[in-house]
């Protein structure tokens, strides 16, 4: 009788890319794809609510703000899966835009100041483990790190 040891299992894919057009129903075609991306990377209940937050945000961020024609125009998303971190990489030929220097929004006074939106960029930022931008060749490059606990 021969000795048969199991082979270990394949690893679970670490890599995801999406090209998405630049439009609002991206946003569910990007969370169906990261649904079949994420079960096998065991992220924490934090980790998954940070990326859900940060995809929506920013990729959002990107088809609203980020274009001054009608296109058609893409936005690459990359997600590449590593042991402390997930790392989102989305790039677009839209305008210049840093929000690593954007300034922070002003904070209102009351409820009643409080206007809707426009703290997207600030949430972000709490809830990224690092967040980096390159502008080159006519392209935005922003990279946005996760924690996966």
């Amino acid at each position: 009788m021969t000795d048969k040891t199991l082979a270990p299992a394949p690893p679970a894919n670490t890599t995801l890319h999406l090209s998405l057009p630049a439009r609002l129903d991206s946003l569910e075609l990007a969370r169906q794809a990261m649904a079949g991306f994420l079960p096998p990377l065991d992220l924490s209940q934090q980790a998954q609510f940070n990326l859900e937050l940060i995809l929506e945000e920013t990729l959002m961020n990107v088809v609203l703000h980020a274009f001054k024609d009608p296109g058609p125009h893409w936005v690459e998303l990359n997600v590449q899966a590593e042991p402390d971190a997930l790392l989102l990489c989305f790039e677009d030929d839209g305008i210049a835009f840093d929000p690593v220097s954007a300034a922070e929004p002003q904070r209102p006074g009351s409820i009643a100041e409080a206007a809707i939106g426009g703290l997207g960029l600030m949430l972000v930022r709490q809830r990224a483990k690092s967040v980096t931008y390159l502008r080159a060749n006519g392209r935005n490059r922003l990279s946005i790190a996760i924690h996966r606990q």
